[in-house]
C-alpha cells in the first residue's frame, strides 16, 4: 500500500468538511427543512455563473439542451468579466449579464480571507453583508435582480452569499450543498459542487440538479461539437498544439516540461502559455533555433481556435483552457489535483480505462468522436480544492517518457 504523504491543514480541514462525520448534520437539516421541488414548469431562471472558464463550458451542454426542450423559457446568465466570452453571443442565452467584483475572484483576496473556516466569514461580511446595506450599486444591483420577478434563481458556484442574493430576488433557489448552511436554499443537493463522492462529469451533475429541483426533463439532445460557430479550418499542419498555461498547482517544473517539448522535437509543434511567463520564455529561449517548434502568445482563448483547429492533436494541462479548446480536436490532458471524473473533457460519453501502472497511474479515453485522453494518479488526496501540497505526487507520477509515449501513441491513432 502506498504511503500517505502530507497535506496541509487547510486541505485537511476541507477534507474534513467534506466527510462522512459531519453528514449526519446533512441529516438532520434534511429532516428539519427537506428540499423542495418547483411546483410546475418555470417561466423565467436565473443562472450564476460569475466564475472560471472551465466552469463556464461545463454549463453549456446543459443550457443548450434546457433551450432545445423549453424553447419558452426565458434563460437570464450572470457571468464574471474572465468568462463572459464563453456565453457572449449565444442563441439560448436570453440575457447576459456581466457582476464581477473584485472582491469575488478568489485570485484577488488577500491571505486573511484565505484562512481556514475564519476567511469565509470575513469573505461573507465585508463582501456581502456590508455591500448589502452600505453600497449603492449593490442594491441597485439587487433591485434590477427583484425587478425580474425570476420563478427560480440557480446557483451553480455553492457559496454563501449567492444562497441569500437568490432569496432576494425569487422564492424558489436551488444549489449544492452547503456546511451547515444548505438550508439557505429552497432545493439543496446532498454534495457540493466539487465533492469527493464525485464520479460523473461536471455537465452531468448540472443537469441533475435541473431535473431534481425543477422537475424538467431532457428528452431532446443536441451533441454537436464546437458549440460555437466558428470558421472550420481543416488543413492539419500542424502536429501538436502544447497550452502549459494552468494554476500553479497543476502544473510540471520547467525542467520536465523541457524534457517533453524535446522528447517530441521531431513533430511541428506550437507551444503557448496564458501570457509571456518566465518559464515560457526560458522554454522560448532552450528551443530557439528548431524549425519544428513555434512558441506563440495569443490576446485571448478565442484568437487561439485557428491554431487549434489546425493541429491534429492538443496536449494540455487540466483547466478552462483544456475545457474551452477541447471542443474543436482531439485532447490529451494532464491532470494533478484536480478532481478527473468531474472536469475531463467532455463530449457526451463515457471514458473507459486503457491503460494503469503499479502505482496507480491511469490513462482513461473518451467514447466520443475525439477520443480525449487523460492521463493521472489516481490517489486518495483527490480532489484537493485548489490547494495542493509540496510533493505533489500526483504529477510526480507522470513522467516525461510515459507521458511522451503516451502522447505519440494517440497521435499515431489520429487519421
Amino acid at each position: 500500500m502506498e504511503r500517505r504523504h502530507k497535506i496541509p491543514l487547510k486541505l485537511k480541514l476541507i477534507r474534513f468538511k467534506n466527510s462522512d462525520f459531519f453528514y449526519f448534520i446533512d441529516k438532520v437539516i434534511n429532516a428539519v427543512k427537506p428540499p423542495k421541488r418547483f411546483n410546475g414548469v418555470p417561466k423565467k431562471i436565473l443562472f450564476f455563473r460569475n466564475d472560471r472558464i472551465g466552469d463556464a463550458v461545463c454549463t453549456l451542454p446543459v443550457l443548450r439542451d434546457l433551450k432545445l426542450n423549453y424553447p419558452d423559457l426565458q434563460i437570464h446568465f450572470i457571468c464574471s468579466d474572465k468568462n463572459k466570452f464563453v456565453f457572449e453571443g449565444l442563441p439560448f442565452i436570453d440575457k447576459l449579464i456581466v457582476y464581477s467584483p473584485a472582491n469575488w475572484d478568489e485570485g484577488n483576496l488577500s491571505s486573511i480571507y484565505k484562512l481556514p473556516v475564519a476567511g469565509k466569514a470575513l469573505q461573507f461580511v465585508f463582501h456581502f453583508l456590508f455591500p448589502r446595506f452600505f453600497d449603492e450599486e449593490f442594491k441597485k444591483f439587487i433591485d434590477g435582480l427583484k425587478n425580474e420577478n425570476y420563478d427560480a434563481v440557480i446557483d451553480l458556484i455553492g457559496r454563501r452569499r449567492i444562497a441569500i442574493m437568490g432569496r432576494m430576488v425569487s422564492k424558489f433557489t436551488a444549489g449544492s450543498r452547503l456546511f451547515f448552511l444548505s438550508w439557505l436554499y429552497t432545493y439543496y443537493m446532498k454534495t457540493n459542487w466539487v465533492s469527493p463522492r464525485d464520479n460523473d462529469f461536471m455537465s452531468r451533475k448540472i443537469r441533475f440538479l435541473l431535473e431534481d429541483s425543477l422537475g424538467l426533463k431532457f428528452k431532446l439532445r443536441n451533441t454537436e461539437l464546437p458549440y460555437f460557430k466558428n470558421e472550420t479550418v481543416t488543413e492539419k499542419s500542424n502536429d501538436i498544439f502544447i497550452h502549459l498555461g494552468t494554476g500553479a498547482i497543476r502544473k510540471f517544473e520547467i525542467e520536465k516540461e523541457i524534457e517533453i517539448i524535446n522528447s517530441l522535437k521531431d513533430y511541428k509543434l506550437i507551444i503557448t502559455d496564458a501570457y509571456e511567463t518566465e518559464s515560457f520564455k526560458k522554454e522560448r529561449e532552450y528551443f530557439k533555433g528548431n524549425e519544428n517548434i513555434q512558441f506563440k502568445i495569443y490576446k485571448s482563448l478565442t484568437e487561439i481556435i485557428p491554431d487549434v483547429q489546425k493541429s491534429k492533436l492538443m496536449l494540455s494541462y487540466d483547466g478552462g483552457q483544456t475545457h474551452f479548446l477541447s471542443q474543436y480536436i482531439p485532447s490529451f490532458v494532464i491532470f494533478g489535483p484536480g478532481a478527473v471524473e468531474l472536469w475531463k473533457p467532455y463530449e457526451f460519453s463515457d471514458y473507459s480505462l486503457v491503460k494503469e501502472w503499479d502505482n496507480n497511474l491511469r490513462i482513461i479515453q473518451s467514447q466520443g468522436e475525439y477520443k480525449h485522453e487523460v492521463i493521472y494518479k489516481k490517489i486518495w488526496c483527490s480532489p484537493c480544492f485548489d490547494v495542493g501540497c509540496e510533493t505533489r505526487p500526483c504529477l510526480a507520477a507522470i513522467t516525461p517518457e510515459i507521458l511522451a509515449e503516451a502522447v505519440k501513441q494517440k497521435l499515431s491513432l489520429i487519421k
